[in-house]
């Protein structure tokens, strides 16, 4: 026989040892719906203790007399029951999102039934409410560390080719401590944009000067990343002539009576001897059998036809590179530029889907998105099915698979599949989620995989 006591958190169960064993049933289930801070909306959730509600359902509010609800469920939890929770609707609700579109999703389910081919926003919170306003979204893959700009000539069989960049003089920082670095720096092409003349790179290592190698992480700023090539040009005046010439007017652009050999156009002209002003900077812009013109009036004559000592001087600039990239082709090594740095991490098995370009195809093979493809959700080699827009219905491929590979991915939004397609109406490109395999020991766990929710796109 149990007796229910009055008084809280007491129990006396009478239990017939015979038996063997005592079944533990907790008989003081209750029911509450409140307005909550977060949390699933129109949906029992089973609360048993108060850091459940906490994680849940978030913390009491003094708004709208909240804190009652989360209150009266955190005294009933105390006293030993569980609790079904539930997070009352209201029509203030709101999803926060990237595209301030007005958008309400309770739960999962209301998800996956309303907002999963949503296009009125790219990333939403995963409950209503404005504990999850000012939420960051950073999208970051791991196809390479850093995208390079190459002048011309880039080729697809360029995947797989390394790219160096010296490192000599550069500074290691290391724990307290900074150093002179040396060597060089090493990287593999992972993909690349033959419109663009790009190509993605993957840090791999830094070898010495000694001709020892070591892995490396990317990691922006440091001598593990590449950096944009420096290019210092300096310039030198080379004496080329000393001459007598003419000056015949007080002024006058020109000088006579000059002998013109070795002079050159843009030579730099100069005062040596005599009374004539030269300004800095004149320049031969014309030559004659004995007589050059420059660019500006020389004065200061005393007399007309005095003679004057001119010194001509050439500039010249030499360019040199410091820190070039290279691309280690078969024939050569391609000097390149840096363009663009990418942050890198991970990239995400989860689906995703895609609205592609038309409503007719026919035994089409190469499709375009509508918007621009997110390398970390979509990438070469990825298997992905073609579905009815706004549906779950799978179209079948003209060979009758009902999946298919991707081939290439060119520019922002061009997708190669390894099938081709027939089909009338707007369909999306699904990409299908990676599963663990065993071929020698069977798994525990079965489809196991990523939980994420992707973004649509």
């Amino acid at each position: 026989m149990s007796l229910n006591l009055v008084s809280p958190g007491t129990k006396v169960r009478e239990v017939d040892l015979t038996i063997g064993r005592v079944d533990a049933i907790n008989e003081q289930v209750g029911a509450i719906a409140g307005p909550f801070e977060k949390g699933p909306v129109d949906v029992p959730t089973l609360i048993e203790t108060e850091q459940d509600l906490l994680a849940t359902f978030g913390e009491p509010k003094e708004d709208d007399a909240q804190y009652e609800y989360w209150m009266t469920a955190s005294s009933y939890l105390s006293y030993g029951g569980v609790l079904r929770v539930v997070r009352a609707d209201s029509s203030t609700l709101n999803n926060a999102n990237d595209k301030s579109a007005t958008v309400k999703i309770k739960n999962y389910e209301d998800y996956v039934n309303s907002y999963s081919n949503a296009t009125s926003f790219n990333y939403a919170s995963k409950y209503p409410g404005r504990c999850l306003n000012d939420l960051k979204v950073c999208v970051i893959d791991d196809f390479a560390d850093q995208r390079i700009s190459v002048g011309s000539g880039v080729t697809a069989g360029m995947v797989g080719l390394g790219v160096t960049q010296a490192i000599d003089g550069r500074l290691e920082v290391g724990s307290g401590t900074t150093s002179s670095a040396s060597g060089f720096l090493r990287g593999v092409i992972t993909a690349v944009d033959t419109t663009n003349n790009t190509v993605d790179v993957k840090i791999v290592d830094k070898v010495s000067t000694s001709n020892v190698s070591t892995a490396a992480t990317y990691k922006q700023g440091s001598t593990s990343a590449f950096i944009a090539p420096v290019t210092t040009t300096t310039s030198t005046s080379l004496g080329i002539a000393t001459v007598t010439g003419q000056i015949n007017e007080a002024f006058d652009a020109s000088i006579s009576g000059i002998a013109t050999a070795n002079i050159q156009l843009g030579d730099v002209v100069s005062k040596t001897a005599g009374t004539s002003v030269v300004a800095a900077g004149t320049t031969v812009i014309g030559i004659g059998a004995s007589i050059i013109s420059v660019d500006k009036a020389i004065t200061g004559i005393s007399t007309a036809g005095a003679m004057t000592t001119f010194k001509f001087e050439r500039t010249s600039s030499t360019s040199t590179t410091q820190y070039p990239i290279k691309v280690v082709t078969t024939a050569s090594a391609t000097n390149a530029t840096f363009k663009q740095v990418f942050a890198n991490s991970w990239i995400y098995n989860t689906s995703c889907r895609y609205f592609l370009e038309g409503q007719s195809f026919n035994s089409a093979s190469t499709f375009t998105t509508k918007s621009k493809i997110d390398r970390s959700s979509l990438k070469k080699g990825d298997i992905v099915e073609v579905v009815r827009n706004r549906s779950n219905n799978v179209v079948a491929f003209n060979n009758g698979v009902l999946e298919s590979s991707i081939l290439q991915i060119t520019g922002d939004n061009t997708v190669q599949l390894s099938d081709s397609l027939s089909v009338e109406g707007a369909i999306d490109l699904r990409r299908k989620l990676n599963y663990a395999k065993s071929t020698a020991v069977p798994l525990e766990v079965d489809n196991i995989s990523s939980l994420i929710v992707a973004p649509k796109s």
